[in-house]
């Protein structure tokens, strides 16, 4: 969530010539409130409406960046080509650089990772009304998905064009991350540059309730509804509120560090957090759901191994940080499983309906 804010308040303060702290402190107040007064289906419906105003702002940002080349998309197409931005692949077995097997396996990986474990996705597909619908929700965010990215990589390519023709006007950029808010700022219009970068915003708002909201349900449900006594409803809708509020001032906190320690490349920092981390749950899952031997015992292990072997591979390796998920999912599913064997535990529950190829009775 500090990464998810960093991000678009270094945009914004890239834009607007605000501080970055007080940009940081606009973004974590904002999402945090009305994440806490809307719950999930005031996340869902402002996620809906700041995507579609995101995409938006991007499509309008490519078509400007267009006009403003000599020779328009053509330009574009050459010099791009010419520099082998539209080369799809390199094929080499070094795994410390972004070669096509590297991408490719590590982004299945990654992509596991939410769909499978993160709460605020578990969250969304528990909105849909039967499996059926979140199915069909799945595989519509793939696609869209899909295009999105490739979207933005064509915003990407238009600006290192762009740059490359006029290497001048670069002066006075303050890092990579903020190539896109720079650009907004000093070529488009004011009223374009405004809905730009409320779509960066937007999108920053949009991640970050999902997970202020995804994050304090967790908490209540699975540690104080479980670990204390028993409450009405309305203590426990007060208390995730709370709790929301209660993140959001944590991420803003460790938000704020991040803008005064500094960092090199939020996108390598972010893959690196979220393979030494959410790799392992993953894993988790995975070795919950594939395997009848699993226990704690071998849940725990797999899990401190999957992080100890993490921690290694990147204090000590070279190998890409696309690979980070791969080898924490693999690591955390196996040894779970192999320690299952060696540290027997109680009887264990026979695999779910849904599982076994059977349906499940809840939808």
């Amino acid at each position: 969530m500090a990464l998810v804010m960093f991000l678009p308040a270094l945009a914004l303060s890239a834009v607007t010539n605000l501080d970055l702290i007080l940009c940081i402190l606009l973004i974590g107040t904002l999402s945090a409130l009305y994440s806490a007064i809307g719950g999930i289906e005031g996340v869902i419906w402002t996620d809906f409406a700041q995507t579609a105003f995101l995409v938006g702002a991007m499509v309008l940002s490519f078509v400007l960046i267009m006009t403003r080349l000599d020779g328009g998309v053509g330009e574009f197409v050459a010099f791009a080509s010419l520099h082998e931005k539209f080369r799809m692949a390199e094929f080499s077995s070094d795994v410390s650089r972004d070669v096509f097997w590297v991408v490719l396996v590590g982004s299945l990986f990654s992509q596991i990772i939410p769909y499978l474990s993160d709460q605020s996705f578990t969250q969304r597909y528990a909105t849909t009304q039967d499996l059926k619908r979140c199915s069909r929700a799945i595989m519509t965010n793939g696609f869209l998905a899909m295009i999105n990215t490739l979207m933005f990589l064509l915003v990407g390519t238009a600006l290192f064009v762009y740059y490359q023709k006029q290497p001048a006007a670069l002066e006075g950029l303050p890092g990579n991350d903020a190539i896109l808010p720079f650009f907004i700022a000093r070529e488009l219009p004011a009223g374009v540059a405004g809905v730009v970068v409320a779509g960066i915003f937007a999108a920053a708002q949009s991640a970050l309730s999902t997970a202020l909201n995804s994050t304090a349900t967790v908490l209540v449900t699975d540690f104080f509804q479980r670990l204390g006594r028993p409450r009405s409803d309305l203590f426990w809708l007060r208390t995730a509120r709370f709790l929301t509020l209660a993140l959001g001032i944590l991420a803003i906190g460790l938000a704020i560090v991040l803008a005064l320690v500094g960092i090199e490349s939020a996108f390598d920092t972010y893959q690196r957090i979220i393979g030494l981390t959410a790799s392992g749950l993953c894993g988790l899952f995975l070795l919950g759901m594939l395997s009848r031997r699993a226990n704690t015992a071998g849940a725990v292990i797999g899990i401190m191994a999957s992080i100890l072997c993490l921690y290694w591979v990147q204090s000590y390796t070279s190998l890409h940080v696309y690979l980070y998920a791969m080898v924490g999912i693999v690591v955390c599913a196996g040894t779970g499983y192999l320690a299952s064997w060696v540290f027997p535990g109680q009887k264990q529950v026979p695999a779910s309906p849904l599982i076994s190829g059977g349906n499940s009775p809840s939808s």
